[in-house]
């Protein structure tokens, strides 16, 4: 027996069964009036059209004014040459080696591969570089192995360099009470070694080799080119002391700014 023919009327009745259904799983009512689900649909339609005219037009864009290879890479080598370039501010400067380029750029970033078309359309530099360094660099020294230390001895000689952990057990760094008094050959200036710092000192004022406790001290002689390792610090005076001179108002009989000795069971203080 054929089966009956599907009629315009089944179909309205499929289609309304799943309208209702759909109701049922977005709203939960199968009752839901319809016009919900036709302004969806028309918003997602709605939806597609623009994305696709977005992206027509991000496309349009990209084929008049393409983005550059380089970005904001640091440093980029040519691919045909092998040649390496490093930014400095927007000029683009050929570099002698890759140890060179990250000292320059501050960075460990290795180079970004370019093409040489790229690089022609960029502002170009004089050559940078330090001549004869390494292009690969190793991993960094620890904290011991990259001290340093300079040495030198009273009777003259050379002026030695160490690098890496010091072998000889009598060198010892000084600690933050100590210090030591040292000059050159020529004995002017004289300067005071503390704290990893040098200041000039003046032995013949009387108020500085007090303070200091200098008395009797005789200066080391050293070479200048230890003294030029050492970073240099204010000179060192006596400071002035406002209303110097003037009557003190706490103690009568005394002026400001003049010694007091007081007299204790551990010694005299001032």
């Amino acid at each position: 027996m054929p089966s009956p023919a599907t009629t315009w009327l089944h179909v309205s009745g499929y289609r309304f069964l799943l309208r209702r259904i759909e109701c049922a799983l977005l709203f939960g009512d199968v009752c839901a009036a319809t016009g919900a689900l036709r302004a969806r649909t028309t918003s997602l339609a709605l939806g597609c059209v623009l994305a696709i005219v977005a992206a027509m037009g991000c496309a349009f864009v990209a084929l008049l004014r393409p983005q550059s290879a380089l970005g904001q890479a640091p440093i980029v080598m040519g691919r045909e040459s092998g040649a390496l370039y490093v930014r400095v501010d927007d000029v683009w400067h050929p570099v002698l080696n890759l140890a060179s380029a990250r000292l320059i750029a501050a960075t460990n970033a290795n180079p970004q591969p370019v093409s040489e078309s790229e690089l022609g359309h960029t502002k170009r530099g004089p050559l940078l570089g330090i001549p004869g360094a390494p292009q690969l660099l190793d991993q960094p020294l620890a904290g011991a192995e990259s001290a340093w230390a300079i040495c030198d001895s009273d009777n003259g000689g050379s002026t030695t360099v160490v690098v890496g952990p010091a072998e000889d057990s009598s060198a010892q760094v000084l600690t933050a009470e100590q210090m030591i008094l040292v000059a050159t050959e020529s004995g002017s200036p004289t300067y005071l070694l503390y704290g990893g710092r040098r200041a000039v000192v003046d032995l013949a004022d009387p108020a500085v080799v007090w303070a200091l406790r200098l008395q009797g001290r005789v200066p080391h002689v050293v070479a200048q080119s230890l003294l030029n390792a050492v970073p240099e610090a204010p000179r060192i005076t006596a400071p002035r002391i406002r209303g110097g001179g003037r009557a003190s108002v706490g103690l009568p009989g005394f002026l400001v700014g003049g010694v007091v000795r007081i007299t204790r069971a551990s010694g005299d203080e001032y």
